[in-house]
């Protein structure tokens, strides 16, 4: 099975010096419940695992691959990172929104 850091190498070769990639930053919550990162530079690819894919026969695991979900923050709604993301072959894409004039692009990639 391949490590976070294989998929940390993984991400960074692929935007390569376009963003900052980040595995689940320290946040505060401010007063609303929203999570707030601080020194976090922009744009951000932050990443956390999400779930893992278990394949299985005859009572045994044979195949185990991480579910990450990956957020790709920027301040440009037509950044190139999204398109990098979308390229990555088990990327699928879940939601986007807009936080504090950032947009947030949200995938979840299998690796």
């Amino acid at each position: 099975m391949r490590t976070r850091l294989d998929f940390d190498r993984y991400l960074k070769d692929i935007v390569g010096k376009g963003a900052n990639v980040y595995f689940q930053p320290p946040s505060n919550v401010s007063g609303a419940g929203q999570k707030v990162i601080k020194n976090i530079k922009y744009p951000a690819i932050i990443y956390s695992v999400d779930d893992y894919n278990i394949r299985s026969a005859d009572n045994k695991n044979y195949s185990i691959d991480k579910e990450y979900s990956v957020e790709v923050v920027t301040k440009d709604p037509d950044s190139m990172l999204i398109d990098m993301i979308v390229e990555i072959p088990t990327a699928r894409f879940n939601r986007s929104y807009i936080s504090d004039g950032m947009y947030h692009s949200v995938f979840v990639i299998i690796f």
